[in-house]
């Protein structure tokens, strides 16, 4: 058997367990309320969801990138700058936190 062939049986299995002849509707079970605690801060102008972005835009494009450059220049070269672009994240990030609340949040 392909292994085509074993992901089409596997998917017609799982549709096929989908499938059910009941009439009666089970009914959800009554629970009673749930307060949540957020121990975060909301600060003006949405600073936290920047960087939220700009962490997820890094982890989508550093390898990307590396890929691009061990396509062109070969796995050791590209290998070989994980340390730097390592370190030069660590460089700005250590220049993010000295700075002062206000230099750091963005104004409208």
């Amino acid at each position: 058997m392909t292994v085509h062939a074993r992901g089409l049986l596997f998917v017609a299995l799982l549709a096929a367990a989908g499938c059910d002849d009941a009439t009666t509707a089970t009914s959800p079970t009554v629970t009673s309320p749930v307060t949540e605690l957020f121990s975060g801060q909301f600060i003006p102008c949405g600073s936290a969801a920047r960087a939220f972005t700009a962490a997820s835009a890094a982890v989508l494009t550093g390898p990307l990138i590396l890929g691009q450059l061990a396509d062109a220049y070969g796995l050791r070269f590209a290998f070989g700058l994980v340390p730097l672009f390592l370190g030069l994240a660590a460089v700005a990030l250590a220049m993010l936190t000295r700075l002062p609340r206000a230099a750091v949040a963005f104004s409208r």
